[in-house]
């Protein structure tokens, strides 16, 4: 999921040039924001264990809300240097994040 929002969003101004690739790229971007949803409590009562996972999966969806409201802020710094600066900036935040993930490992 992350790998694809990567791709999409490092494409988007790309993507955006026309009603018909906006609407697709705006459904991937949609479709990876609920797949990575969908997948969370799953992923992480299969890496932490299911007494763990609630605990860790509330820190994981708390994060999402700073992300929101932080992302707004962000938008407009780099909104400075024009919308490719956001999406590049937002494909690059993805591509650390699928990094990350494949460090991932189940505890037992």
């Amino acid at each position: 999921m992350v790998g694809i929002q990567a791709v999409v969003m490092a494409s988007f101004t790309r993507l955006a040039r026309t009603k018909l690739t906006f609407a697709l790229a705006m459904s991937a971007v949609f479709f990876t924001l609920g797949g990575n949803f969908a997948m969370a409590p799953t992923v992480t009562s299969g890496i932490f264990g299911v007494a763990q996972a609630a605990q860790i999966y509330s820190t994981l969806f708390f994060a999402f809300a700073i992300a929101a409201v932080s992302g707004t802020f962000v938008t407009k710094a780099l909104l400075a240097s024009g919308w490719g600066t956001v999406f590049t900036t937002m494909a690059a935040a993805s591509g650390v994040a699928l990094l990350l993930n494949t460090q991932l490992r189940q505890v037992d």
